[in-house]
């Protein structure tokens, strides 16, 4: 393992060295992929219409911590699956209007 600051001097050519790297990087993105099973992410107007509720609604239950969420830059945004299991334990909406 290298020092941080350590410099190593190389003859590989930069063309190449420049593939290596590029073919580290995607083997190793497709294994996180791969392990994460990735599922695109929905914004709001979509995970309401999954849910079957209003944006007011989405906000309360994401502040009461029933709906998960993931957090790009500043926006907000749903996996599907995640929320057809939070649906699966949300509150009671007997006697309640849809919208």
């Amino acid at each position: 393992m290298q020092n941080e600051g350590e410099q190593i001097f190389t003859s590989i050519p930069f063309p190449t060295l420049i593939k290596a790297i590029r073919s580290a990087l995607n083997e190793e993105i497709s294994e996180i992929i791969d392990h994460q099973k990735y599922e695109p992410l929905v914004k709001a107007d979509e995970a309401c219409k999954i849910l079957g509720i209003s944006k007011v609604t989405l906000l309360s239950w994401r502040k009461k911590g029933l709906v998960p969420f993931h957090k790009l830059n500043s926006r907000i945004y749903y996996k599907k699956s995640e929320l057809l299991a939070a649906l699966e334990q949300a509150p009671n909406r007997k006697g309640r209007r849809r919208s």
